[in-house]
């Protein structure tokens, strides 16, 4: 049975695993409801205490809990299909055919008597290349039958190969690391033999990095990726900081290739130079097939670096649009992530026609691919109508084919723009009857933190699922997902608790403790700033405002600035306006806590309480003065709780002269105060 890997933070499979589940888990998390719907649960008797203490505290990885599963992750499954695609694309160019593992070690075949024989030799006393021979017929035999190199069989030859491993040729240390990877997959990584092998292989191979060339870093590199231990492996982070050190010297097949063993260990030396890696492969993108291109975005997204080149990004996005009617689907995945991940509003206009060409593709593209489409230009807030129109449909039509995951960015970019691209059924109907689904519990493990944001995508849109929602303000699960500590709790749980606060007045399920609700509250409010140094435009707009309110109204005693509604991060201005006048604030306004939901007070006085929202440039859809989903939102949840809200527009202020301003703020007070 192989191991299931959770974090307290965040659920990690490591290997394949299929339902029902056995999972080993302390008694903490067999009293969480949702899990035990998913896994069968069983308790060892050593495991009743604590899981931070005891027996729990000596297994590898700390702060971790171990479950016993045969379940392939989706998100695991998505990552090594995206490595294994990129890597078949530099096995059929033949520029890489050098400094890739060769499939064929030419090993003659061993019969059963000699398999025998070979297992029952005491091989200490022999040398490194008698060794060598032998574990690579004993490779091969294996590879065709069920054995697994942690057999106690095989403990004598592998230890065998630990002691000579200093004597080893480089042709016999890789081609052992090739015979290693023709062995059935281990259970994990630190399995019996395998481990104590590998782990010698490494440090060997870390000694002698400094004496190879480029060409044989990669060879050797190829070699520890197909071990699937490139995460793992010390050698990997030596190799590709030796290779980092220059880009520049690098041929095109060489950066390519270095780009690809840098996603696959998911992390980059501090001493590697992104900037210079960008400025090679903007060089020698002419030199590049599309696939390559993809691969090398695949680096980049990878490990989380942006390309900062305009002119890089443009010539990608060019490459893009003149082969998109015969471009893959991970290829195209790869490149609308890190377009995505690294776009600037002054490559708008170009995003925008690579999208128009894609529409036509929709219907050809996975389902990933179309999502990923779909999100290319939300990060500078690009609106392509026919696009989202298209990939809703086709969600709609193969619903019960997305992920979880998928669906939760579906209904994120339709409420980002606050679109309905009114499919048959309803989309957003859809998402939420296959959340509610029991088929899609298991999903909730390899997603967990999807669920939370996807049914605070739900609830703007005005649908609420209370069971779900019940299910994930649950205490116990958010110490499952998030962990102990609310700093790692992310802004969909706060808002979910909010807004059941606000629209579900009947609503009885789970709500946040008030510790948690305040602390929340705190992280994810922008405060105001002491100084008017660094401001950002919005800011500063908003500090304009809020200057001229006070003085108009009479003083800062008659205005409140702060959080209305605290699951939204910037601030709002409230005041009270009775016959023409204002009227003091309260002090029940004035003391409530930052994590409260400011009801508008009652007061004798007759009179209405107003707010003034500031729409800064990022509370549009680029280029258009349509508000997001949340801005919308918000004006529609002050309105709820008693206000009339003031909205302020940036493209109406900053036509305005100085002078004006006042009287434009005076029109929009008395117009509110009059409906």
């Amino acid at each position: 049975m192989l191991r299931y890997h959770i974090f307290t933070k965040s659920f990690i499979a490591l290997k394949n695993f299929q339902f029902p589940v056995q999972v080993v888990a302390c008694q903490r998390l067999c009293n969480v409801s949702w899990l035990r719907n998913i896994f069968v649960i069983r308790t060892p008797p050593a495991v009743s205490q604590n899981c931070l203490t005891g027996k729990w505290k000596d297994l590898p990885g700390s702060r971790s809990l171990y479950f016993n599963a045969r379940c392939l992750s989706s998100a695991n499954a998505l990552r090594e299909s995206e490595n294994t695609y990129a890597h078949k694309v530099l096995e059929e160019i033949p520029k890489y055919s050098e400094t890739l593992m060769d499939p064929k070690l030419g090993i003659e075949p061993i019969d059963d008597k000699e398999f025998r024989r070979l297992t029952s030799v005491e091989w200490n006393d022999e040398s490194a290349e008698s060794v060598c021979k032998a574990f690579e017929s004993i490779s091969y035999y294996c590879s065709h039958k069920s054995y697994s190199l942690s057999d106690a069989i095989f403990t004598n030859i592998c230890h065998s190969l630990t002691l000579n491993c200093k004597d080893m040729t480089d042709c016999e240390l890789i081609r052992t690391l090739a015979c290693l990877s023709k062995w059935p997959q281990t259970d994990f990584f630190n399995s019996v033999n395998f481990s104590t092998l590998w782990s010698t292989l490494d440090k060997e191979c870390v000694q002698r990095y400094k004496q190879w060339d480029r060409n044989k870093l990669l060879l050797v590199a190829d070699h520890w990726y197909m071990l699937h231990l490139s995460r793992f492996c010390e050698y990997m982070w030596f190799s590709n900081w030796k290779l980092g050190r220059k880009p520049s010297s690098l041929s095109p097949a060489q950066l390519v290739q270095t780009m690809f063993y840098m996603n696959a260990c998911r992390k980059i030396h501090p001493n590697i130079s992104m900037y210079e890696f960008e400025y090679s492969f903007e060089q020698c993108i002419d030199k590049l097939t599309l696939e390559e291109i993809s691969i090398m975005s695949m680096g980049f997204f990878k490990t989380q670096t942006k390309i900062k080149s305009s002119n890089l990004l443009y010539k990608i996005l060019e490459r893009t649009m003149s082969e998109v009617d015969s471009i893959k689907d991970i290829t195209l995945s790869a490149i609308l992530k890190i377009v995505r991940y690294s776009i600037t509003p002054s490559l708008a206009d170009m995003l925008y026609q690579l999208l128009n060409k894609l529409v036509l593709r929709v219907n050809d593209l996975s389902l990933l691919s179309c999502i990923h489409t779909a999100l290319a230009g939300s990060n500078v807030l690009i609106f392509h109508e026919d696009i989202l129109k298209s990939v809703s449909q086709r969600f709609s039509r193969a619903i019960k084919d997305a992920r979880v995951k998928d669906l939760e960015r579906l209904a994120f970019v339709l409420t980002l723009y606050n679109y309905d691209p009114h499919t048959d059924p309803c989309i957003f109907s859809q998402i939420a009857n296959e959340l509610s689904s029991p088929n899609r519990k298991e999903e909730f493990a390899s997603f967990p933190k999807c669920v939370p944001r996807c049914l605070h995508y739900l609830t703007i849109k005005d649908i609420f699922l209370d069971d779900l929602i019940s299910q994930v303000l649950d205490p116990e699960f958010i110490a499952v997902v998030y962990g102990k500590n609310s700093f790692h709790i992310n802004r969909e749980i706060l808002s979910l608790d909010a807004f059941v606060e606000i629209e579900r007045p009947h609503y009885t399920g789970n709500r946040l403790p008030p510790k948690t609700r305040g602390f929340l509250a705190k992280r994810y409010n922008a405060p105001l700033p002491k100084e008017k140094k660094n401001m950002t435009a919005t800011m500063r707009m908003f500090m304009e405002v809020m200057e001229l309110v006070s003085n108009m109204l009479g003083g800062e005693k008659y205005c409140y600035v702060g959080h209305i509604l605290p699951h939204f991060e910037r601030s709002d201005i409230a005041f009270f306006v009775s016959r023409g006048r204002a009227v003091e604030i309260p002090m029940s306004l004035r003391e409530s806590e930052l994590s409260a939901v400011k009801y508008a007070p009652s007061l004798p006085e007759t009179g209405s309480w107003c707010c003034i929202v500031v729409g800064g440039w990022n509370s549009y859809i680029s280029n258009t003065r349509k508000m997001l989903g949340t801005t919308e939102c918000k004006i529609h949840q002050l309105k709820t709780i008693g206000y009339s809200p003031i909205y302020v527009p940036w493209y109406e202020w900053v036509s305005l002269a100085s002078t004006a301003r006042e009287r434009y703020l005076r029109d929009k007070i008395e117009a509110a105060c009059a409906r």
